[in-house]
């Protein structure tokens, strides 16, 4: 094994450097150690391995969806996971938001609506449908 610092080769079972005493990182058994003509080569194989749950940081579509129906399950989420899912929780906290956005504006918009076209309803008269729609077209 080759010491990182100084780059002097140690003994493969070494825990410190011979040379210049730094600790040396511990050999995993995917490491593989190769001689050729008196010359010593380090092989790593790459890892495969899945990540673990913990360092997933990604919002599921249902996360994302239960923030959009229910703005404040968003909220929640993201006071749960800001410190251990940061980008899961930006992103439950923006679609929570816009969601909520979305609704106060639609609310307003149809409260307008209903305002003006209260002169034209009765209540049970349907015929002045075509008055309403005339009124809000032009």
């Amino acid at each position: 094994m080759r010491c990182p610092i100084c780059e002097n080769q140690a003994p493969d079972d070494s825990v410190f450097c011979t040379f210049c005493g730094n600790q040396l990182p511990p050999k995993t058994q995917e490491q593989s150690s190769y001689t050729y003509n008196g010359s010593s080569y380090s092989y790593q194989q790459p890892s495969h391995q899945q990540p673990s749950r913990s360092q997933i940081d990604d919002a599921g579509c249902l996360a994302l969806f239960i923030s959009f129906v229910q703005p404040f399950i968003g909220f929640a989420l993201y006071l749960v996971w800001k410190d251990y899912r940061p980008n899961s929780a930006k992103t439950c906290l923006t679609v929570a938001i816009v969601s909520l956005v979305l609704s106060i504006v639609g609310g307003v918009i149809m409260a307008i609506v209903g305002l003006l076209a209260e002169p034209f309803i009765e209540f049970g008269d349907l015929e002045n449908i075509q008055k309403i729609i005339n009124f809000f077209i032009t």
